[in-house]
C-alpha cells in the first residue's frame, strides 16, 4: 500500500502569497476611517463680515502621532486646502461673497505618521446678516493713517511727562500729538471722507533718548515698547481713547490699532545698562523675562533683531500666548460704557514673525469679536507675495507695497501694462482677503516729492488711481493738503524722518488737493460697491496723448473714470449705445453733457493741473471710447507681459508658506497606484519564473 505523499507547495508562489499579504497590512493601514474628532466652532452662523474660529479635539495615540490636519473649505470658496496649525489645533475661517447663504458642510482629515488617514465633516451655516445702520463692510474700509504724535495737540500737559526738554524741531522727538488730539479733528476726518483711523501704537514705550550723545531719537512713533498693557503717557490715559472711540463711532468711524508682537523696544533685555536719563530699570525690564532671544541669528527673518531691536521668541507657546493676549485684551480694555471698541489691527512687521504667532492671534481676536479684522505690513508684499499670510494664514488683509509702483509706472504713459497690473489685482481680492493699497508711509519717502519731484498735477492723477481702484485706500495723513517728505536714512550725516512731519493744518482752507480727494471720497462712497467690489476693464490707453479711460462695473452700474497726465485738456468720444438727448453728469467735475447723434458723448478730460479726471455713470456697457483728435502714429499695442507685469507676480507670489501642498485623497491614491504596479511587477516575475522552472 503506497503511502500517501506530503502536499509540495511550490515556494515561489508561497513567496508570493507571503507579499501579498504584508502588502494588504501595508495598504489597509493606509486607507481613510471615519475620524472620532470632536469640532468646536465659536459660533454656528457666518456672515460675510464675520469670520469664526473651528477647534479641534482628537484623541492622542502615542504610536502613531498626527503628522497633518486638512480642510477642505471649497464650500465657503477657499481655492485649496487649509492645513491646520498642529501646534495649535484651531483654524480661523471667513466666508466669501461668492458663495450663497445657506447650510455648509466643510469636510476635513487628519493624516497619521503611519501614513492613516481618518476623515470627518462639521457644518456651518453662511447667512446674510445685515449690518447696522452706518456700519460698513470690511473691504469698505476707506482709512486714513496717522501718527498720533504729529496729528495734533489736544492736550498739551502731556507733551513732556519725563522732563526730556524735547527739541520739537527736530524730526526725532515727541511734538505733542495725543489722542485728545485726533478726538479734536474728527469733524475734519469725517469731512475728508474717511471712515476708518489707523492710529500708531498707544502702548507704553521706552523714554529715553537712543541716539544720546549725538543727537536725538525717541519712541514718539510707539513700535519700541516696554509695556503693553498701558498708555503711552505721551498720548493721555484710557478715559481720553474710550472719548476717541465714542466719538468716532458717533460719526460712522472705526479705529485701527497698531500694534506690535515681533519686538521689545531698545534697552528692554534684562542685564541691559546705561547712565541715559529714563533708561529702562530692572523692574521694567523683567517684564520681558525669558521672553527675549539671547542669541540672535544675524539677518535671519524669524531668529534675527530686525534693527537691533529685541526680539520676541514667538516660536515658543508661552511667549507666544503671553504676547497675544497682550494684544487681544485690547478689545476688552478699549470697550467704552457705551459698548464701543476698536475694530481692527494692523499688525506690524509680520514678515518676521513665524506664522504660528500670526494664526494664534486670529484665532484669540475672532473669538473674542466675530467681526474683528487685521491688515498686515509685510515689507515689500502684496496680493501675491505675501508669505501665505493670507487665505487661512491668519491675516484678513495686506498693505500693498507693490500699488505705489504700479501708479508711477502709469503716471509715465504705460498705461497698458499698469492696467493689465491692476485687472489681475482687482481678479485677487475679494472681502475674505483684502490689499490695502497706498501712495506713502511713515517707513517709505513721500511720493510727491520724492517720486513725483513735487508734481501736484500728477499726484492728484495718482490719487485718482488710488480711490477709484478695488482694495482699501490708505491715505497717509497730510497727502490730501499736498504734504510729503523723504523717509530716514543715515542719521549721523542728518538724514531723518522728513515723512513724519507734523500735520499742517495752515494748508487746509482753499486747498485744491483737499477738494480733489473730497470729491473722489464722495463718489467712492455713493457708489461703494461699484468701486469695492466691481470688475476693472482698460477701454483706452493712449501714451502719446497722456490718456487712459477704464471701466468699473458692478451690476447694472458702470463707472467710465478717464484720467490725463498731461497739462492739456483732452476730449474723449463715448459710443454709449444711448439714445440721443439723454444726459449724463460727470461725477468729479459736475459738468452736464447730452448724448449725440449715434449714441455718442463728448467728455473733457481735464489737464492734470485741474485734477485730470472724469467720472461718469452709465447703466449700461460702454461700448466704445476713441479720442476725439485723430492721432498719428499711435504706439502699437504692447505684447502679453510675460516678465515684468502680471503674470510675473503670480508666478513669483510664493514663499515657503504660500506653497500647495498636496491633498490627503491625491496621495491616497498615488499610493493604491504604486501598489498595485508592484503586485503586478511581483506577479509576472514570480509567473515568469515558475513557468520556466516547470518547463
Amino acid at each position: 500500500m503506497k503511502q500517501a505523499g506530503k502536499l509540495k507547495l511550490p515556494k515561489i508562489p508561497l513567496i508570493l502569497l507571503s507579499f501579498l499579504f504584508i502588502l494588504i497590512l501595508f495598504f489597509s493601514a493606509h486607507t481613510v476611517a471615519d475620524s472620532q474628532i470632536d469640532v468646536r466652532l465659536s459660533q454656528e452662523q457666518i456672515g460675510y463680515n464675520e469670520s469664526l474660529v473651528v477647534t479641534l479635539d482628537y484623541p492622542e495615540d502615542s504610536n502613531d502621532k498626527l503628522s497633518a490636519f486638512f480642510i477642505d473649505a471649497s464650500e465657503l470658496a477657499y481655492e485649496r486646502e487649509i492645513r491646520v496649525d498642529p501646534l495649535l489645533n484651531e483654524q480661523t475661517l471667513s466666508v466669501s461673497r461668492k458663495v450663497s447663504p445657506g447650510l455648509k458642510e466643510l469636510k476635513f482629515t487628519q493624516v497619521y505618521e503611519s501614513g492613516r488617514e481618518l476623515e470627518g465633516s462639521f457644518k456651518i451655516e453662511v447667512i446674510d446678516r445685515a449690518l447696522e445702520e452706518g456700519d460698513f463692510y470690511w473691504d469698505e474700509a476707506v482709512i486714513y493713517f496717522l501718527l498720533t504724535d504729529r496729528f495734533y495737540n489736544g492736550d498739551p500737559s502731556n507733551d513732556d511727562p519725563n522732563g526730556e526738554n524735547y527739541d520739537t524741531s527736530h524730526f526725532e522727538t515727541y511734538h505733542g500729538g495725543d489722542l485728545a488730539g485726533v478726538t479734536l479733528k474728527l469733524d475734519y476726518l469725517k469731512d475728508l471722507g474717511v471712515n476708518t483711523i489707523w492710529i500708531t501704537p498707544i502702548v507704553d514705550n521706552i523714554d529715553f533718548n537712543v541716539r544720546s550723545g549725538k543727537d536725538s531719537q525717541y519712541g514718539y512713533h510707539g513700535y519700541w515698547a516696554k509695556d503693553f498693557t498701558v498708555i503711552d503717557e505721551h498720548l493721555g490715559d484710557l478715559a481720553d481713547f474710550h472719548r476717541l472711540i465714542d466719538e468716532a463711532s458717533d460719526r460712522g468711524m472705526k479705529i485701527m490699532l497698531d500694534v506690535v508682537i515681533n519686538h521689545a523696544g531698545y534697552g528692554m533685555k534684562s542685564g541691559d545698562f546705561s547712565e541715559i536719563a529714563n533708561f529702562p530699570t530692572p523692574e521694567e525690564q523683567a517684564v520681558f523675562d525669558g521672553m527675549l532671544r539671547t542669541d540672535p541669528q544675524g539677518n535671519h527673518q524669524i531668529t534675527g533683531e530686525l534693527a537691533g531691536l529685541p526680539d520676541f521668541i514667538t516660536e515658543d507657546p508661552a511667549v507666544r500666548d503671553r504676547i497675544i493676549e497682550w494684544q487681544r485684551a485690547w478689545i476688552d480694555r478699549s470697550t467704552t460704557e457705551k459698548g464701543n471698541t476698536i475694530s481692527y489691527f494692523r499688525v506690524d512687521t509680520v514678515k518676521h514673525v513665524e506664522a504660528s504667532s500670526l494664526k494664534a492671534l486670529n484665532n484669540a481676536v475672532v473669538k473674542s469679536k466675530s467681526d474683528f479684522k487685521m491688515i498686515a505690513e509685510f515689507f515689500d508684499g502684496d496680493i501675491f507675495k505675501n508669505g501665505g499670510i493670507l487665505d487661512g494664514g491668519g491675516m484678513d488683509g495686506i498693505l500693498d507695497f507693490e500699488f505705489k509702483n504700479i501708479v508711477r509706472n502709469y503716471l509715465r504713459g504705460n498705461f497698458e501694462e499698469s492696467e493689465k497690473q491692476l485687472k489681475a489685482r482687482n481678479q485677487a481680492i475679494d472681502n475674505t482677503r483684502t490689499a490695502g493699497q497706498f501712495l506713502s508711509s511713515h517707513d517709505e519717502d513721500g511720493f510727491l516729492k520724492v517720486r513725483l519731484n513735487g508734481d501736484e498735477g500728477l499726484f492728484k492723477v495718482a490719487a485718482s488711481l488710488q480711490l477709484t481702484a478695488k482694495g482699501q485706500p490708505v491715505i497717509y495723513y497730510g497727502e490730501e493738503i499736498a504734504q510729503s517728505g523723504a523717509n530716514a536714512g543715515n542719521m549721523d550725516q542728518g538724514e531723518f524722518s522728513e515723512n513724519r512731519y507734523d500735520f499742517d493744518w495752515g494748508r487746509v482752507d482753499n486747498s485744491d488737493m483737499l477738494d480733489h480727494y473730497k470729491k473722489l471720497l464722495e463718489i467712492r462712497k455713493s457708489y461703494t460697491h461699484v468701486f469695492t467690489r466691481g470688475e476693472r476693464n482698460s477701454l483706452l490707453a493712449d501714451k502719446k496723448m497722456g490718456i487712459s479711460v477704464f471701466e468699473r462695473a458692478h451690476s447694472d452700474r458702470h463707472m467710465l473714470v478717464a484720467l490725463n497726465i498731461k497739462e492739456e485738456d483732452r476730449w474723449i468720444k463715448v459710443e454709449t449705445g444711448l439714445a440721443a438727448g439723454s444726459e449724463l453728469e460727470d461725477l468729479y467735475s459736475g459738468a452736464n453733457y447730452t448724448v449725440g447723434d449715434e449714441g455718442l458723448l463728448s467728455v473733457l478730460v481735464p489737464g492734470k493741473n485741474e485734477g485730470g479726471t472724469a467720472i461718469l455713470l452709465f447703466d449700461q456697457a460702454i461700448l466704445e471710447v476713441t479720442l476725439a483728435e485723430e492721432v498719428e502714429d499711435k504706439p502699437a499695442p504692447s505684447e502679453e507681459v510675460t516678465t515684468n507685469g502680471v503674470k510675473e507676480s503670480e508666478s513669483t507670489a510664493g514663499s515657503g508658506e504660500d506653497t500647495k501642498e498636496e491633498s490627503p485623497a491625491t496621495r491616497t491614491w498615488l499610493l493604491a497606484i504604486g501598489l498595485l504596479v508592484i503586485v503586478l511587477a511581483v506577479f509576472a516575475i514570480g509567473y515568469v519564473f515558475f513557468f520556466k522552472r516547470k518547463s
